[in-house]
This record gives C-alpha cells, structure tokens and sequence, in this order.
C-alpha cells in the first residue's frame, strides 16, 4: 500500500514536472514572438525615420540647388546687364568718333572734289552741289541709323531693368492660406475653399522644381533678348559701313 502510495505521488510529481515544463516552453516561445514582433516594429520604423531623413536630405538638396541656381541667375543677368552697358558705351564713342571724323573728311573730300571739277573736268558748280546733297544725305542716313540704334538700345536696358525687378520681386504660391473668419458672412468662401494638407504638402515639394522652371524660361528670354540685340548692332554697323562705303564710291568718282 505504501508503494503504491509512493509511486502515484512519483507519476503526479512526474506529471506536474512534464506540464511545468511544457507550460515554460509555451512562454517562451510566447515570449520569443513578442520579441520578434516588437523588433520588426522597430525594423519597420527605423526604415520610416530612414526615409523620411533622406526625403528631408532630398528636399534640403533641391533647396540648396535652387539658391545656387538664383545666386547663378542673378550673376549673368548682372553680367549681361554690364556686356549691355559696355557695348552702348563702345557704340556711342565710335559713334561719337565717326560723326566728328565725318563732317572733316566731307569738308576735304568736297572741297578737293571742288578743284578737280572746276580745273580739269571743266565740270560747274552744279556738280559739286549735287555731291553735296549727296553727302548730306548719306550722312543723315547714318544719323538715322545711329539715332534708331541708340533708342533700341535704352529701350533694350529698360526692359531688362524691368525684367530683373519684376524677377527679384516674383513671388511664388505654395498653397498655404490662412483660413477666413467664421461666420454668415463668410460660409461662401468658406464652402468653396477646400484644406487639403496632403496637396499643400506636395506644392512644398514640388516649389523648388517649379523655381528652377522659372530661372530656365527667364535664362532663355534673356539669352533670345540678348541674340536679338546682337542682330540689330550688326545690322546697323553694317548700313553704316555701307554709307560710308557709298561716300569714299561718290568722292572717288568725282
């Protein structure tokens, strides 16, 4: 009797040790799947932060490129603006040279002109009027040229004065309003207005791309601007030369 007293309680010692053990080894793979639950949690939000770090070094990058590009926009248009002042500084000396240097050259030219009509030609006075009016006309063509030259070139420096300030003063809409006051007065506006922070969000986003849009539209206008103008100065540098050339043909005629 007492053996088997002792040998139930061994199979109920045995039995509570089995379910003891069984019921750890349950905790600890309960134990081991929180863990693994709570690490890919924190997997997953350090690869959040992580992307949400390079968005920012994104979005700082783009910033830092568009100042760079505004820095680099501001230095050609000052550029372009000294070529400009340069070059009508140049235009106005030659030209300033040219109409000093003609009305002398004219002056000689006629009246050498003069004394070989009248000594060996046997040509009158008649024909040293007509090269007078001759010269003066030519020389009032180049005058013309010149002075529509000159408007050109102030109307030119005008606009890109005007360009440039309007560029500096620009101002660029990101879609962030302050909301209007409650009340009966306001509910229309406020019906029509819609908050949308994920829409505000991805203007902010997209402003430094929008900005860089804009330096290239404005670069490009320039640079046609500045091609354009190049055409008129040769233009009109050629007609003066071809004036001149026109000149020097009807005094060595003579």
């Amino acid at each position: 009797m007492r053996e088997d007293i002792k040998r139930l309680t061994k199979e109920e010692e045995l039995e509570h040790l089995v379910q003891a053990d069984f019921e750890l080894k349950e905790l600890k793979v309960v134990r081991i799947r929180q863990q693994r639950r709570l690490h890919e949690r924190q997997v997953r939000r350090e690869l959040r932060l992580r992307e949400w770090d390079e968005q920012k070094l994104q979005e700082q990058k783009s910033q830092e490129a568009a100042k760079e590009w505004e820095v680099e926009e501001r230095r050609e248009l000052e550029q372009k603006r000294h070529d400009l002042e340069q070059d009508e500084m140049k235009f106005k000396k030659r030209a300033q040279d040219e109409w000093l240097r003609m009305p002398q050259e004219s002056a000689r030219d006629r009246e050498q002109s003069a004394r070989v009509e009248l000594g060996w030609s046997g040509k009158g006075p008649e024909r040293k009027e007509q090269e007078d009016d001759e010269n003066r006309s030519t020389v009032e063509l180049e005058r013309r040229g010149l002075e529509r030259e000159r408007v050109d070139l102030k109307r030119k420096q005008h606009r890109l004065e005007q360009d440039e300030h309007n560029w500096a003063h620009e101002v660029d809409w990101t879609g962030s309003l302050e909301k209007p006051d409650e009340g009966p007065a306001n509910d229309d506006v406020n019906r029509r207005l819609v908050w949308n922070t994920a829409r505000d969000r991805q203007l902010e986003r997209d402003r430094p791309k929008i900005q860089l849009e804009q330096y290239r539209k404005k670069t490009e206008r320039h640079r046609r601007e500045m091609e354009h103008h190049q055409e008129h100065m040769e233009f009109y540098l050629e007609m003066v030369e071809r004036c001149k050339e026109m000149q020097r043909r009807s005094l060595g005629e003579a």
